[in-house]
């Protein structure tokens, strides 16, 4: 029986002929002989039919593709007996298939012997139901006949009855004492912060941050932190609507609990609306404004959440960033106006209607790929302003550019879509004048230079890419043409060398390697035949022509990054014009204001604001140049220490805040805005600041007394059954809710009914003049008070307030505040007006 190994001669006979890799195509070719019964000519010539057909073929690898192909298709690869013909008398070579043997497609129509299960269950489906309804047919025909009427039972309904159900607070008929148990939930549920934790620190600005109900991540709690540095801003938004008599209190307010009035939880307990539409009756957007506005003026926590404000703006839009926005446009114009741009867009030459749009947030959307060409933040609001010149190249269309015609003291713009691979540069002092209508003129010059120069460089960078890159012939296939070239190089370099060794080699063979004739081998000549000297001229030759169209490209190349510096060069210098407010030999002087930037808000809960110092505080006496302070303010629920605020400067918040986020929002204000008067704070905002200070204070004080008890021991106690005796012996669910909650077992309502009633209403809802006779309901489950803050807060106040002895409670507390109505007759308000004197 011959041999079906190939021998060493033809398998480098079928390496040299398909210039294969002696190494890595070794064992294909050997595969190929085997099956082809060591036939080199036979396997040359399959190779240069198919080389891919041929690979896939003799190569064992694992074939992806007959796992991707059609269902029926080609997926199903049949394997033969034997891929050679069978000839009389000739042992049958060696065969070992690529994959293994798969059996052919089934029939479409073979189905399982299980699949008749299915279809009898199929088919029998509805056989039950047809049952029960001929059953209970059969009963009531056999009723009636004997004379017994049977009520109209409705499927899924267990009772008769008729009665309307009630929706109100569960009291002790609702529950079975022996009903009460504790059961597993699906995970730990996380502690709030430590109060201690969440102090405020001196001198540190307080900030909004993303509660936990948030959906999306949002930067709503950082805008609204910034816009309260600004004073335009502030006083801007505590103006919107009307102000209102009374704020109302929660004490979990602060973490995104929301502040019902009294006439909407009525309606919400006698089921007119729904949860869901307790906002279309009245928005109240505005005055939660208000309450940010003033808590982040006097509030001894360091944050609060923005989440209630973004709930109360319905408008379809998903990004609450940009329905709060959408919200302060529909003001009134009047209002809103230091924050708001106005912009037209009309073509550069000709008669044709201008498009005019009023905005306060100017989005900077662009592909990532768009960011080739920027550098900094005026070069992505060129795309913006002139994108109809820039995004088509050709000037001489009649194409549209944006101008502002008017602009607020705020400006805020937003990076919008990816944002840009890397970063760019962002001004810490901005300059609008390109892009207003008195500079049409010039901006029509930059337009056509810089469009000239992104045409320039784009064909640049084309013929850059033609140079160092090679496609194959099909042009499916980009390589590397300087990696090609280096590898020739390479290969030719090491073929000439191991040609020449060889030459030596022999040299030392014939004078029997004696070291004394060449101590070194490498002197040695080179003795070669003639076959090998016409080799070594080709790979001679062959290695100085890749060297030198190696040294060709590199200077091709280097003289295309020339060309593209100065480009980019004439770039930088035409988008640095009209940036620079004092430049000499100007003919028209810059008639923008300056913009400064006064914070970032980026939405992973972490904020740059730069504050100003007021006069009359302690920083009063710094120099102006100082009296700017940047901070990062961020919020982390995972950390040890979830709360930092740190000075930081502003060359540190321009490099850092690209690792942030790729997406910023970016405020900038001018000093307009920024030395306005500060709007004095309502007496009512003062008393719900000065109310939640005061929940706030019992909290640090509930800590002081409790240090070592964890949340699992606090949850324990309040689930004790003591307090469950205590809650069900009262009919009021709210009283009975109060002990359940943390009250220590302490009544302090037990004194007078209607100081009960007012301080529960005050702990749930505010309320005006025309909801002063409203109902009060208790909130859903998830809007439920933490009563417990709230009554401690009530036993201090009591026992702080000194009154007479025999004197008739005909008055309401200190701390509810007595307001005109609008009949000038006085009344108790449902705010909380807490004395200072009581710290």
């Amino acid at each position: 029986m011959a041999s079906t190994a190939p021998s060493e001669e033809e398998i480098m006979q079928v390496i040299d002929f398909a210039s294969l890799d002696p190494t890595n195509d070794r064992n294909m070719v050997v595969r190929a002989l085997q099956e082809n019964n060591r036939n080199v000519e036979t396997v040359v010539m399959q190779y240069f039919d198919n080389p891919e057909s041929f690979q896939q073929r003799y190569l064992s690898a694992w074939n992806e593709d007959l796992f991707t192909a059609d269902r029926d298709g080609s997926s199903f690869h049949i394997e033969s007996a034997d891929q050679t013909e069978v000839i009389q008398g000739v042992p049958p070579p060696f065969s070992q298939a690529s994959v293994a043997p798969s059996r052919p497609p089934s029939r479409s129509n073979n189905q399982s012997p299980f699949s008749k299960v299915t279809d009898w269950a199929t088919e029998n489906a509805g056989s039950s139901s047809k049952e029960d309804a001929d059953m209970e047919r059969a009963l009531r025909e056999s009723a009636q006949e004997a004379g017994i009427v049977l009520s109209q039972q409705e499927t899924g309904v267990l009772s008769s009855t008729t009665a309307t159900p009630h929706f109100g607070p569960a009291n002790r008929a609702d529950y079975d004492q022996g009903q009460w148990a504790m059961v597993p939930i699906e995970g730990p549920i996380k502690a709030d912060v430590t109060p201690h934790l969440r102090k405020r620190e001196a001198k540190a600005p307080a900030f909004l941050v993303q509660g936990t109900s948030s959906g999306d991540t949002h930067s709503l709690g950082g805008i609204l932190t910034i816009m309260h540095q600004i004073p335009l801003a502030r006083n801007t938004l505590l103006s919107c609507g009307t102000p209102s008599e009374s704020y109302g209190f929660n004490s979990e307010w602060w973490k995104g609990q929301e502040i019902l009035a009294p006439s909407v939880l009525a309606q919400l307990q006698s089921g007119q609306i729904e949860w869901e539409n307790r906002h279309r009756e009245s928005s109240k957007c505005e005055e939660e404004m208000h309450r940010l506005m003033a808590f982040l003026d006097q509030t001894e926590r360091s944050y609060g959440t923005a989440n209630v404000l973004a709930d109360l703006i319905q408008l379809p839009i998903p990004e609450p960033e940009k329905r709060f926005f959408e919200y302060i446009d529909s003001l009134d114009e009047s209002l809103v106006q230091p924050l708001t741009q106005h912009v037209c867009l009309k073509p550069t030459s000709g008669f044709e209607e201008q498009i005019e749009s009023r905005f306060s947030l100017l989005e900077v959307s662009h592909q990532r790929t768009d960011y080739y060409h920027m550098d900094t933040l005026y070069d992505a609001l060129d795309l913006v302003m002139w994108n109809d010149i820039l995004q088509r190249g050709d000037v001489h269309d009649n194409p549209k550019m944006a101008m502002f015609t008017a602009m607020g003291d705020v400006l805020t713009l937003r990076i919008c879509g990816n944002g840009p691979e890397d970063s760019i540069e962002l001004p810490s002092e901005f300059y609008p004048e390109r892009y207003l209508e008195s500079r049409r003129i010039e901006a029509m010059r930059m337009q056509a230079g810089i469009a000239e120069t992104h045409i320039a460089m784009d064909r640049l960078g084309e013929m850059r890419d033609h140079l160092q890159s090679w496609r194959s012939v099909d042009r499916r296939f980009k390589h590397g043409k300087r990696e090609i070239l280096q590898k020739a190089v390479d290969e030719w370099n090491v073929y000439c060398n191991y040609l020449e060794g060889l030459g030596r080699f022999r040299t030392m063979e014939v004078h029997q390697f004696d070291p004394s004739t060449y101590p070194d081998y490498r002197a040695a000549p080179s003795e070669m035949t003639d076959s090998e000297r016409d080799q070594f001229i080709i790979a001679q030759e062959m290695f100085e022509l890749a060297s030198l169209s190696l040294i060709e490209l590199d200077k091709n190349l280097e003289a295309i990054d020339d060309q593209l510096k100065q480009l980019q060069a004439r770039k930088r210098f035409i988008s640095q014009l009209l940036t620079v407010p004092d430049k000499p030999d100007r003919p028209q002087p810059m008639l923008c204001q300056k913009y400064l930037l006064r914070g970032i808000a980026t939405p992973c809960n972490i904020t740059y604001v730069c504050s100003r110092s007021v006069a009359g505080t302690d920083d009063s006496e710094l120099e102006s140049s100082k009296s700017d302070q940047w901070w990062r303010l961020s919020f982390s629920s995972q950390d040890e220490q979830p709360v930092k605020t740190e000075q930081v400067d502003i060359e540190r918040v321009l490099r850092e805040v690209w690792q942030e986020t790729k997406t910023p929002l970016l405020v900038y204000a001018t000093e307009t805005a920024l030395n306005a008067p500060l709007k004095t704070l309502s007496s009512a905002l003062e008393r719900f600041v000065r109310a939640d200070n005061k929940a706030f204070r019992q909290e640090l004080k509930q800590e002081e007394k409790q240090p070592s008890k964890s949340a699992t021991d606090k949850d324990l106690e309040q689930a004790s059954s003591p307090k469950r005796q205590r809650r069900s012996a009262s009919i009021d669910s709210m009283a009975s809710n109060r002990a359940s909650v943390g009250s220590e077992g302490q009544d302090h309502f037990e004194d007078s009914g209607e100081e009960r009633q007012a301080l529960l209403s005050m702990d749930i809802a505010h309320s005006t003049s025309s909801d002063a006779n409203c109902p009060v309901a208790a909130p859903p489950d998830d809007m439920a008070v933490n009563s417990s803050s709230l009554s401690s807060l009530a036993s201090e106040t009591f026992n702080d307030y000194k009154a007479p002895e025999m004197q008739e409670r005909c008055k309401p507390p200190a701390f509810v505040a007595t307001v005109q109505t609008r009949n000038q007759q006085p009344g108790p308000s449902e705010d909380m007006e807490l004395p200072d004197a009581q710290d």
